[in-house]
């Protein structure tokens, strides 16, 4: 036979541990009972603030750290090429500098408000103004544009090797207004968008060997859709623009995350409306 568990005793309970309870809670309270279905009728309706919802897009939703600095490294190399000589600078390679630099300067501030701690996360505001206030200054075809483009080009890539160029004082915040130049920044989305990224998706080989650089490219595209309509560049108030700007960043997200899961299929069916986003966007605004 089974012994019998011992059990506590049950409490006993005074009066003054009695005294905080009512014996009839429903006939304690005074007035009438609330009627909160109709209390819901007559509230206002709250609509969200899109702004306020937009402001919740964190750049590491776009692009990661890694992508950042590799881009950067990839400009560099740009950068080197475009000011290799003066003859070189002065026949074409202002232009490409001067792209470049632009580029680089845009880099510098997502880097800036980058999440994730990117490298050169601490000096990267003063980075974008250092090559942003040289955008203008190179892109000329003078002795000292190609002296000015050419310095800025040995300061990346004395950046890169791990040293720290001398740097203006920033701004307290980014200027997107300065920074969003849109010929710049549709150069590279359409370097990825039409010489890079069809190639690589165009069979499920060429898609293997290339997912890291696809994912690559997306998170780029990702990231120049949303620099574009940041607070204060001038197409940020245009909601045509804007939709036609997020479609693009939501099917650059979906596209890195294919190449990411090695996913061929997914990645076919995000290329399609991203190259159609671009398709309608030049069809609206180069008419």
């Amino acid at each position: 036979t089974r012994a019998r568990p011992t059990r506590a005793r049950p409490p006993e309970f005074t009066d003054e541990d009695r005294a905080p309870f009512f014996d009839d809670a429903q006939g304690a309270l005074v007035g009438e009972r609330p009627d909160y279905s109709q209390r819901a009728k007559n509230e206002p309706e709250v609509t969200p603030d899109v702004a306020a919802l937009q402001n919740t897009l964190l750049w590491s939703d776009l692009v990661d750290a890694d992508t950042l600095e590799t881009e950067i490294k990839r400009q560099s190399t740009r950068l080197n090429e475009a000011t290799r000589s003066a003859p070189f600078f002065k026949a074409s390679g202002h232009e490409t500098a001067s792209d470049t630099l632009g580029l680089v300067a845009l880099l510098f501030a997502v880097t800036a408000e980058h999440d994730d701690d990117p490298r050169w996360h601490e000096e990267a505001a003063g980075l974008r103004e250092l090559f942003a206030t040289s955008v203008d200054d190179a892109d000329d075809t003078t002795d000292e544009s190609f002296a000015i483009a050419q310095s800025r080009a040995a300061d990346l890539a004395d950046l890169i090797r791990g040293g720290r160029p001398v740097t203006p004082q920033p701004k307290a915040a980014t200027d997107w207004g300065e920074l969003a130049y849109l010929t710049t920044l549709m150069q590279r989305m359409e370097t990825a968008e039409e010489e890079k990224l069809p190639d690589w998706l165009a069979d499920a080989r060429q898609f293997r060997r290339h997912t890291e650089d696809i994912r690559h490219e997306a998170q780029v595209l990702a990231l120049l859709a949303e620099a574009m309509v940041r607070p204060g560049t001038p197409d940020a108030d245009d909601e045509d623009f804007v939709a036609f700007a997020h479609e693009l960043r939501q099917s650059a997200t979906k596209l890195a995350t294919a190449a990411e899961s090695e996913d061929h299929p997914a990645a076919e069916r995000a290329m399609k409306p991203l190259q159609q986003s671009c398709v309608r966007c030049h069809e609206d605004y180069r008419g």
